[in-house]
């Protein structure tokens, strides 16, 4: 038998050594059960995690269908005014001119812009401004 770590001889040495095997043994299934289960609890993430990353943001789903096609627009990032109304815009697509016809109402009071590709430099489609309406 084994009391706090000691082996106390009995009668059947012998014995007493498979009872202290066997719980070692019924402890490391535990452990390897655990160990599994953490490791199928990580594979599940991994496998779901870029499948949710990859999907459109659904927050911005109030622009309008003519400025983005749930590409183009994005968070500006810098906005420059200039004078008579036009803006320079960054956002994660690069830099447009966004004249004062393309502002649009900001939906949630900040600057977005929806720019394409074109040519040298993009092109802006729509600015969103906050306090505008």
């Amino acid at each position: 038998m084994a009391v706090g770590g000691l082996r106390i001889p009995d009668s059947n040495g012998e014995q007493a050594a498979l009872v202290v095997r066997g719980r070692r043994s019924m402890r490391s299934a535990r452990t390897m059960k655990n160990r599994t289960q953490i490791l199928l609890w990580w594979l599940v993430i991994a496998a779901v995690l870029p499948a949710v990353l990859s999907i459109p943001s659904w927050s911005h789903d109030w622009y309008e269908k003519r400025c983005c096609s749930d590409k183009d627009c994005a968070p500006a990032t810098r906005v420059e005014p200039l004078s008579g109304g036009g803006v320079y815009a960054t956002s994660e697509h690069g830099t447009a001119f966004c004249s004062k016809e393309m502002h649009r109402p900001s939906a949630d009071h900040r600057y977005h812009v929806c720019m394409r590709p074109s040519g040298f430099a993009p092109a802006c489609i729509c600015l969103y401004v906050p306090g505008t309406s």
